[in-house]
């Protein structure tokens, strides 16, 4: 290209750039100006269902949907007070059956139920201390004897949960240390630690009542297997089958409406009459000695053994 053709290009090139920058200038504040559009609704469909927030039933959601919240607030202290169930919870809703549950139209049917009101309830404040035992002792049995001995001061009545002592007055010390004796004559320190007040109201007091349940069934000369208790001493004997029903109970109290009720539930367990050492006769006697210990193994892991 000469010099005289790339002159006229340079000064083609100059005179486009103005224009082009004016244009884009131009531009922008039109795409600032633009009318807003106007916003399309979907149409509401004619019929079908219809997805709706959940909202509380019966009588609290009637209460909050006309915004009384007294009315609501008189509604949860009436069935507080009347229903006071710890586990459940499915009546406090029903309106109908806030004062009564008899029904308006119809014959009344009397009824009968496995669950026994508890008249004699505890409603003295509990006191609950931390239990350590210096040599650590094993077994709640061992662990009652001990404390049995201290009954001049931790009082006459008390309970043991797990590691925690129940105690229903006050002990003269936050930190207490005691010293019990064995069957054998060594001593055994007991060391107790003030944990906390429990109320009567507590849901902790329910498990009071089933340890004190428990307690009376082992009175009664109940045996313990698993969580229930059954009467050894009166089992139904089959001799062609080579065992033993014992008859037991299953027993739960529990919070229900307005009071606590002992449900009691009838159980059996059978009890072999073979023992574990008779099982382990019995396969050597009948295997080579290179398989007798896989089969007691599969026989006998996994099995309850009650000792006599």
């Amino acid at each position: 290209m000469s010099g005289r053709k790339r002159g006229k290009a340079r000064k083609h090139a100059q005179n486009r750039l103005p224009n082009q920058s004016t244009t884009s200038a131009m531009a922008l504040p039109q795409r600032e100006h633009q009318p807003p559009q106007e916003e399309v609704k979907a149409p509401e469909p004619e019929s079908g269902p219809v997805t709706m927030e959940e909202k509380p039933r019966g009588a609290e959601g009637e209460a909050a949907a006309q915004g009384n919240s007294k009315d609501l607030k008189d509604t949860k202290e009436k069935t507080s007070r009347l229903y006071d169930d710890y586990s459940l919870n499915t009546i406090q809703n029903l309106e109908h059956v806030w004062q009564s549950k008899t029904g308006s139209a119809g014959v009344s049917t009397e009824v009968c139920t496995n669950h026994i009101r508890v008249t004699s309830q505890l409603r003295k404040l509990a006191y609950t201390y931390h239990v350590y035992y210096h040599p650590k002792i094993e077994g709640a049995a061992a662990q009652m004897i001990l404390l049995n001995q201290q009954k001049s001061k931790i009082g006459k009545y008390f309970l043991l949960d797990g590691s925690s002592l129940v105690v229903f007055q006050k002990l003269d010390n936050r930190n207490m240390n005691l010293i019990s004796r064995n069957d054998d004559g060594s001593t055994v320190e007991i060391t107790l630690v003030f944990n906390t007040e429990v109320l009567p109201t507590s849901v902790d007091y329910i498990r009071y009542h089933n340890i004190i349940m428990r307690r009376v069934l082992k009175l009664m000369n109940f045996e313990q297997i698993g969580r229930n208790y059954f009467n050894h001493n009166h089992g139904y004997v089959f001799q062609e089958h080579g065992m033993e029903i014992w008859p037991g109970y299953s027993t739960s109290v529990l919070p229900y409406e307005n009071g606590l009720t002992l449900c009691v539930d009838a159980c059996h367990k059978v009890v072999r009459f073979e023992t574990a050492y008779d099982v382990i006769c019995r396969l050597r006697h009948s295997l080579p000695p290179d398989r007798v210990r896989n089969k007691v193994e599969e026989e006998l892991v996994g099995c309850v053994v009650i000792t006599r």
